[in-house]
């Protein structure tokens, strides 16, 4: 794999991050605000899945913005995907890389600052 085939999957790959912590960011907005009621009747330990719907969905004009965002994201992902001919496992596989390095970074950084080699 060339670098620059590396680099555009760790763009899509960021593009992924990013949907998941605007999609969170904007379902705490709605849940705060036109969702509370709904919000309060959970229990912790509680599983239920929401989806892009309920955004787009919503009477708060800042959730529609972020919900419209998503979609401009997921648009653009899988035209980066389309475009290069991205398969799964080559997305998966510079996911796991770049988990995998920053594991041993991480364990490196820990064992300088303790002072071990």
């Amino acid at each position: 794999m060339t670098t620059q085939r590396k680099h555009i999957i760790d763009t899509v790959n960021a593009i992924t991050d990013s949907e998941e912590l605007l999609f969170g960011a904007g379902l705490n907005v709605e849940m705060s605000g036109d969702m509370l009621e709904v919000s309060e009747t959970f229990d912790v330990g509680d599983v239920f899945t929401f989806d892009l719907s309920l955004l787009q969905s919503s009477k708060n004009e800042t959730v529609q913005k972020v919900a419209d965002l998503l979609v401009q994201m997921v648009d653009f992902r899988e035209s980066l995907i389309n475009l290069h001919s991205l398969t799964d496992e080559e997305i998966d596989d510079v996911r796991q890389e770049n988990e995998d390095f920053d594991n041993e970074e991480n364990e490196t950084f820990n064992n300088q600052e303790n002072g071990e080699l």
